[in-house]
């Protein structure tokens, strides 16, 4: 939050009844200009929270590929600038939700699995070999992993079931 206050912007996020809400945002504007009702009484807590630990994490990945692209002998800068020519440097991880997770829709992974896992498992023993600890990335790569087995798993029982989904998935 202090960050965030440094440079002019301070996220407000209140939890409560809504009435209550709406007839103090006046007030509350007073404090910054992002204000949001997030929920119930707790919401506004639960959301700071989860922020400030979403960008730990994410600070925590960016930390661990720097660590092992400076090892494997990039320059951090060069790596910085092509890094922002792909997708994650064009989109806002949480811009990316809005694509698959929020609308609640899983029928197919919006990258393939099997690569995404590929370059996962690549990532990690690269980092292994230069003896760079990447706990993070190793728990997703492990976590990727899982969901492709299961998904490879479910396909398997739809096609041998002989319903019609298996086609969908494929």
């Amino acid at each position: 939050m202090i960050l965030l206050t440094r440079v002019g912007f301070r996220p407000v996020w209140v939890g409560g009844d809504r009435a209550i809400f709406d007839r103090h945002l006046a007030t509350l504007q007073a404090i910054g200009k992002a204000i949001r009702h997030v929920g119930p009484i707790g919401s506004g807590t639960v959301t700071k929270l989860m922020h400030n630990v979403l960008g730990y994490t994410i600070m925590l990945a960016e930390a661990e590929a720097f660590s092992v692209a400076v090892k494997a002998g990039l320059d951090p800068l060069e790596l910085w600038e092509a890094l922002r020519l792909g997708v994650v440097g064009k989109r806002s991880p949480l811009d990316m939700l809005t694509s698959q997770f929020l609308p609640g829709t899983y029928d197919k992974p919006a990258f393939a699995l099997k690569l995404g896992t590929k370059d996962a498992t690549l990532a990690t023993e690269l980092a292994r070999d230069l003896g760079v600890a990447m706990r993070l990335s190793t728990l997703t790569q492990a976590e990727m992993s899982a969901c492709g087995d299961a998904f490879i798993l479910e396909l398997s029982r739809l096609a041998h079931s002989g319903k019609r989904g298996a086609r969908a998935i494929r």
